[in-house]
């Protein structure tokens, strides 16, 4: 289900409408919508009642690796891809999981619920 305009606004009044917390808004509103991402539509509200740009605020949404632009998977599993977990067989996860979800990184299942994907050292 869709988060209503009522609900997003709801969030945004929650941390008093301060623009020192838009990280921490726009990772609340993704973490409540359907498919995990903030959307234009979002993005624009953000900008609005927190007085800045539109441009601003798309920036911080494409700036930070933890907001998503796009739909997502409802569950994301990061798996590191750093040289250290290499050497500690991360592969294993990730074989793991391609078993386990029968979809390569960065691939969502048939049903929308899951993704993996690599990312730098968590």
């Amino acid at each position: 289900m869709a988060l209503t305009l009522e609900q997003k606004q709801e969030i945004i009044k929650a941390h008093g409408y301060d623009p020192g917390k838009i990280l921490n808004i726009l990772l609340e509103l993704q973490y409540a919508s359907d498919q995990s991402y903030v959307d234009e539509e979002t993005a624009a509200l953000v900008a609005d009642e927190l007085g800045l740009t539109k441009s601003r605020v798309y920036e911080i949404v494409s700036y930070y690796a933890m907001l998503e632009e796009k739909p997502q998977a409802r569950h994301v599993l990061e798996v590191c891809n750093s040289a250290p977990c290499r050497l500690s067989k991360a592969d294993r996860i990730t074989a793991l999981l391609r078993e386990l979800l029968g979809v390569e990184p960065g691939k969502p299942t048939p049903d929308g619920m899951f993704l993996y994907r690599y990312t730098p050292c968590v």
